[in-house]
């Protein structure tokens, strides 16, 4: 099984420990399930709910199977979360949509990669790589940055990523 980000490892206690969570492109769960672990409902949702299938029956997890990239609205009401967790997945149409969904007060943990990162592997098209500062001004003016990195990281894998921390005003 996939490695819990150590970003999320270290900040996931910034959620409120009230209402759902939203994992965005959750893939095979491991986030979810280390978060429902950690007391909070969850949402997990990705284009391929397949790979989180053995994640059906856990209490305090839904799964939604959605194409984010479809090129309709998230189908989910405004303000609908407390926080949402998103790694290595970037797709720049939706982060508008994205911030929507938070609550006041409400959390975003944010990781992907950034340029830089095509000298160590997958992704190296520039749609999926964010720009120098980019996450900050994706969440800027609607959000309070708690904390942000541009940086190379060695595990699990030599990666050059952007990730941040970020409280809904």
């Amino acid at each position: 099984m996939a490695q819990i980000s150590e970003w999320v490892r270290r900040y996931y206690r910034q959620f409120p420990t009230n209402g759902f969570i939203l994992d965005l492109a959750g893939g095979t769960g491991r986030h979810a399930r280390f978060l429902s672990q950690k007391g909070f409902k969850l949402l997990l949702v990705d284009n391929q709910i397949s790979k989180a299938q053995d994640l059906q029956d856990v209490e305090g997890i839904k799964l939604v199977e959605y194409d984010l990239e479809a090129g309709i609205s998230l189908p989910f009401s405004a303000s609908s979360f407390k926080g949402i967790v998103v790694t290595n997945y970037l797709y720049r149409p939706i982060f508008p949509q994205l911030l929507c969904l938070l609550d006041v007060g409400g959390i975003l943990i944010y990781e992907t990669f950034a340029v830089g990162h095509e000298k160590y592997g997958r992704p190296t098209n520039p749609d999926y790589l964010l720009n120098s500062g980019e996450l900050i001004n994706l969440v800027s003016p609607e959000m309070r940055v708690i904390a942000y990195e541009e940086r190379l990281i060695t595990r699990p894998a030599k990666a050059y990523v952007q990730r941040i921390v970020a409280e809904k005003k």
